[in-house]
This record gives C-alpha cells, sequence and structure tokens, in this order.
C-alpha cells in the first residue's frame, strides 16, 4: 500500500517532519518488514503539502495540533475504501514529551515513537476490526475460555521505545549536517498471537514479552470475551494513570469515524471503486 503523509501542526516543523517519516521507512524496510512478512505490506510513505495532492487510492496520515472533539494521542480507522490515520501532536508535547528524542531519556515517549504507532497498526489492520483468538482471563469450571484480542501490533509494548539515527539527504532541500536521534515504537512479532508458540520465541521487537498474548509493563491489552458480550482493558504496571483515557477512546469505538473533523479526511466520493491499487504494481 502506499501512504500519503501531510504535516498540518505548527509544533511538528519541517525538519522534524522529515526525520520522522525517515525513521518510519526504515523501520517498516527493516524491522517490521521483516517479522512480518507479506502480511506488513509492501507499504511506501510519501510525503505531500496537503491533502488533496495525495493521488487517489493512497493512505491517507495528517499531522495536526489539537483533536477538535476529543482528547487523543492519534488513531487509525477505515474510510471505505481507504484506511486513515491522524496523529495530534499537541496532545502529546503538552505531557512534556519531546518531538523526536530526549538526550536525558533516550527511551522517552515521543510524537515521533506515536508516529510509527498508528502507521504499523493500521498496515496490520486497515479496517480496524480484526480480533486474534487466545486465552480467556479467568477461567471457568476449572477450564480457560477462549477471549479475544484486539489486533493492534503497538498496543501491548505502548511505552517500550527504541531508537533510530537519521542521516545524510531525507528529501529536504539540503542533507543533514549531523545525525539526529528519532524514537520510534517497539510492536509485537506474529508469534505474539500464537497460543502454542514457544517461550524461546521472539515476541516483539525489543526481546521484552516472553509468552503470547502478553504485554510489558508499558503497555495495555483490549480483550473481548467469546460472547461478544465484554469488552475490557488490562493495563501494564508502569501505563501512566493520566493516559488511560486516551486508549479508552479506542478505534474500535461505534462513534469514532463520526467524530473525524471533516477537514482531516478526503470525502468518500472523490474516490472511486477500483481507488486501491494491487499489491503488484506491475
Amino acid at each position: 500500500m502506499d501512504i500519503g503523509i501531510v504535516n498540518q501542526s505548527s509544533s511538528v516543523n519541517t525538519t522534524d517532519f522529515y526525520c520522522m517519516v525517515a525513521a518510519a521507512r526504515d523501520q517498516i524496510d527493516n524491522e517490521f518488514s521483516s517479522a512480518w512478512g507479506t502480511e506488513s505490506g509492501p507499504a511506501a510513505l510519501y510525503i505531500y503539502d496537503n491533502i488533496e495532492n495525495i493521488p487517489d487510492g493512497y493512505w491517507i496520515y495528517t499531522i495536526v495540533d489539537d483533536p477538535e472533539q476529543a482528547s487523543y494521542f492519534g488513531y487509525h480507522y477505515n474510510n471505505s475504501p481507504i484506511s486513515q490515520s491522524i496523529l495530534f501532536a499537541d496532545t502529546i508535547i503538552n505531557y512534556g514529551c519531546p518531538v523526536l528524542y530526549n538526550s536525558s531519556d533516550p527511551g522517552f515517549f515521543t510524537v515521533s515513537s506515536m508516529f510509527c504507532h498508528e502507521i504499523l497498526e493500521m498496515i496490520i489492520d486497515p479496517c480496524v476490526n480484526g480480533w486474534w483468538d487466545g486465552p480467556g482471563l479467568t477461567l471457568v469450571n476449572g477450564f480457560t475460555p477462549i477471549a479475544s484480542y484486539a489486533s493492534e501490533v503497538c498496543d501491548p509494548v505502548y511505552f517500550d521505545i527504541y531508537t533510530k539515527t537519521i542521516s545524510g539527504d531525507i528529501g529536504l532541500s539540503s542533507p543533514l549536517s549531523s545525525p539526529v536521534h528519532v524514537n520510534v515504537c517497539n510492536f509485537i512479532y506474529p508469534t505474539w498471537k500464537d497460543y502454542y508458540a514457544d517461550s524461546s520465541s521472539q515476541f516483539d521487537q525489543m526481546g521484552i514479552l516472553t509468552s503470547s498474548f502478553s504485554m510489558s509493563s508499558g503497555g495495555y491489552l483490549l480483550v473481548r470475551s467469546a460472547d461478544y458480550m465484554t469488552e475490557q482493558y488490562i493495563y501494564g504496571a508502569r501505563f501512566p494513570t493520566q493516559f488511560k483515557q486516551y486508549t479508552r477512546l479506542h478505534s474500535r469505538a461505534t462513534n469514532r469515524i463520526k467524530k473525524v473533523p471533516h477537514s482531516l479526511y478526503r470525502p468518500i466520493n472523490k474516490l472511486p471503486r477500483n481507488a486501491l491499487r494491487p499489491m503488484d504494481k506491475s
């Protein structure tokens, strides 16, 4: 899939924006595609000045300052026949988080790590309706029932961050004068959704998790009961209490598409029915 990205945020300058996209490209082309194989794409990121310049059939990712109707860090959603994401930079920055990197705390949550978070989750679950069957959270009559886990590849390791170093020509008017550190998000591996995966398997990029259907101390899970009657959020011990409100406004909420400001997405009627490109462009 091709993803067109537009920066409408006054808090993210042009250089930082290009560095974020360069780091995301590197993560997708290397770690993510290696882990997820054909499930992850191929995915290509392109920068545009405004949404109207993004070609028909491209998925759309917009960076803005503040959410208009509720508090979000960012989310992805399905605007058939394409998938779209929105990142709210100021919501993250207002909590004291930097745009790219914090030298005194390299693993700190950043705008750039959340930027990558939404891209990776949009790639794996573009319709925002995927669930993976796994073990229930409690025993019932001595047995562990089946439960469904939201197919969000970054949520179980939400606040686990690693750093990339970007340098050289990244599409700006001139090459970067010095290397730039950019934080990106951790993500789970396909083995995470395999109930029978051996404990020696790798379950996430950073090697933090030790079993399938687990989460780190900085992660969270959205779990649905087998009868579809209840959904439960489970948080790690390190997950900040003040951030939990943003996860509960989850992309699976049925009213989310109604909350998206009209200025941030392209109306469906501008896309032809055959807008989605086949994976093989030849």
